[in-house]
């Protein structure tokens, strides 16, 4: 793995506020950071990166397993008493799940290591699967990235096959916290896939667009944040989570 300077677009924030990326500056802070990117091998994303993010889901599924045949490990899980029944109830009738943000320490020497696995409130969708793409595709045309870089990254593709797995009968209905941007844009994500439209029934979100086809391997990749750890992104149409339960 490396991390390489890159120039950032002159115009990035213009071409944020045309995709609707409204969050990339909370509080004067920088989220947003496109002055590096991260350069992987074929193995260490296969090896490192998409191995461990396999096994350690299907160990989350086993934890999930236990819990819901054994009160105490839901209860040292801290589930409320009152949402137990219902934590069992959509394992057992194998409700899908969608997608989840495993967050990672990884500096390029053997698999990585799990910090924390957000299957709650996991952001960072929108940048990953959207703005992020974005900023390749311009990158190679303005010269930043070499012509032909690739991105480790199908969360748009993967995210629209596994809604397509839903089987919903009808509008399907997101919620959020509307008074976050980060919250909205996240929540606004789905929608700005080429799913068919009528599968959609939203709170009014911000205007975007949806992108061209990726599928990645080799990455050149911007950071989000001033950390050199990279954040790897699992999301819905990973191969583990729809393997998983249902």
């Amino acid at each position: 793995m490396e991390r390489r300077a890159v120039r950032p677009r002159d115009n990035w924030q213009q071409v944020a506020a045309e995709h609707g990326f409204t969050f990339h500056t909370p509080d004067g802070e920088r989220y947003w950071d496109e002055s590096h990117a991260y350069r992987f091998t074929l193995r260490e994303v296969e090896e490192d990166l998409e191995d461990p993010a396999e096994e350690l889901e299907q160990m989350c599924f086993e934890v999930v397993e236990r819990a819901v045949a054994d009160e105490e490990v839901l209860r040292r899980l801290a589930v409320p008493e009152m949402f137990r029944g219902y934590v069992a109830d959509s394992w057992r009738n194998g409700e899908r799940n969608l997608y989840g943000r495993m967050d990672f320490r990884y500096d390029g020497n053997g698999p990585a290591k799990l910090y924390e696995y957000n299957a709650d409130t996991p952001t960072a969708l929108y940048e990953s699967a959207i703005f992020q793409w974005v900023w390749l595709e311009q990158a190679m045309e303005q010269g930043l990235v070499p012509e032909g870089a690739d991105q480790f990254n199908s969360l748009h593709e993967r995210l629209i096959d596994a809604i397509g797995r839903f089987g919903v009968d009808g509008p399907l209905h997101l919620a959020c916290a509307r008074d976050t941007d980060e919250d909205l844009g996240t929540r606004a994500t789905p929608t700005r896939t080429s799913a068919p439209s009528n599968i959609w029934r939203t709170a009014p979100g911000r205007p975007g667009s949806p992108r061209g086809g990726c599928s990645s391997r080799i990455s050149a990749c911007p950071t989000t944040g001033a950390s050199p750890i990279p954040m790897t992104i699992r999301s819905a149409g990973s191969s583990s989570s729809i393997r998983g339960n249902g």
